[in-house]
Parts: C-alpha cells; structure tokens; sequence
C-alpha cells in the first residue's frame, strides 16, 4: 500500500525466510511510512512474530532484501521491540534495568511514566521474580521512556491483570497519538486493533493476503474471518 504524502522508513522486497526446509516468507514485499500504526493479524505460525524480529534484524534475510530510506543507523536509534516473553540475567533488578536504558538511549527516565506505571512498586525486584504481566509493564515503560519514535509490539497486554490493562491502554493510546509514533502491533484482541491502528495487514502461510487503511467504522473481525473463513479470530 503506497503512501505518497509520508516518508517511507521500511522497505521490504522480495524477502524470503526459512527454517530449515520449512519456507516463512517466499518474496513478501512491504513499505511502512512514517507514523503509521499498522495492525499484524494472522493465525498462529504464519510468521507474525518471526516477520518483526527479521526487520529489527535479529533473525537474517534468506532472499530479497529489507532497506530503511531514511538510514540503517537512524532507524535502530528510533525503534524499540517488545517481545512476547523476555528473559533477563540472573540478579538484574528493575532499577537496574532502568539505569541501563537510560544510559543506552541518553535518555533520562520520564517520572510521570514511572508513576503511571507504578514502578516504584517493583523498582528493587529482580526482573526474573516478577509476574508476566509485570514484565510487560516494565518493558513498555521502558520504551516510552526513551521516547522512540517506531515501536514494535507483540501481544503488549498479555499476561495483566484486568485494571493495569485498562490503564496501560490508556497510557499507551494517549502516548502514541501525543507523539505521533509509529507502531507494529501484534495482538489478537480486535478492540485493540481499532483503537490504535490506522492500517491492517493479515499474514497468511503465503505472505500478505491483505494490507488496508482502518479506521473506527472498520470491522476487524468480519474481515478477519473472510481471510480465515474456516476459523474463528485466535
């Protein structure tokens, strides 16, 4: 889908990615522009997760090639990556943490952000003893905190309990339309999708099956399910 009014900062051709013998991508061809918030849906194993780990370059390129218009090197400075589960060194506290995000971006730690996610609550833990959903709290903190401009996010709510996920929505929703940030979001929560995405790509075995613009009227699931007719949304 071309964009002509914004600058292109991703671009994808002919990008190839297998395991083994096992084809992800066979030439999956892709343009993201500046602040879209492009929605990633897909079945499970269709390569959603493998697709945004191939872009921030931590899984390699079999075929075709991923470039980045703006510059390489301006575009790792500008993204951060939420994983769908983390795994940190042993003893490492969340302050910690903090401190080495904040040396690694040359970005002091927002303090409202702090208090919004109530870190102060789990500050002197170690990362490895807290809950899931208080990792994901903790990692999407940190991202907003060095005020990147593309952030990609796997399933970002997943493991909270019911009111830190209304807040952290909240949160999320005002921080990204305030500071017109770019997002690739994964989730299988379609209200999600409709409150944060503007553009919706469905991944099937076979590549990009479908790439529109949304919006509130946009109905996520009826598209969904004409994709995957035989399945319910997972």
């Amino acid at each position: 889908m071309k964009n002509l009014k914004l600058k292109k900062i991703i671009e994808i051709k002919n990008l190839v990615k297998k395991y083994g013998k096992k084809i992800v991508f066979n030439k999956l061809n892709l343009d993201i522009f500046e602040g879209e918030r492009i929605a990633l849906l897909g079945a499970n194993g269709c390569g959603k997760t493998t697709l945004m780990e191939t872009i921030c370059g931590l899984r390699k390129v079999d075929g075709g090639y991923i470039n980045f218009p703006q510059g390489k090197e301006l575009f790792f400075k500008s993204v951060g990556m939420q994983f769908q589960t983390g795994n940190y060194p042993n003893a490492i506290r969340v302050n910690d943490l903090i401190y080495l995000y904040s040396n690694v971006y040359n970005q002091p730690i927002d303090k409202n952000l702090k208090k919004e996610f109530q870190i102060d609550e789990i500050e002197y833990k170690d990362v490895n003893d807290l809950s899931f959903g208080q990792k994901k709290r903790v990692e999407l903190f940190l991202l907003l905190s060095m005020k990147l401009k593309f952030l990609i996010l796997d399933e970002v709510t997943s493991g909270m309990d019911i009111f830190i996920k209304m807040q952290t929505l909240k949160i999320l929703e005002k921080y990204i339309k305030t500071n017109n940030v770019g997002i690739f979001y994964i989730s299988h929560n379609l209200e999600e999708i409709t409150t944060f995405c503007n553009r919706m790509i469905i991944l099937k075995k076979e590549g990009i099956v479908f790439d529109q613009k949304i919006d509130n009227t946009f109905d996520v699931q009826k598209q969904m399910e004409s994709v995957y007719p035989n399945k319910k949304n997972e």
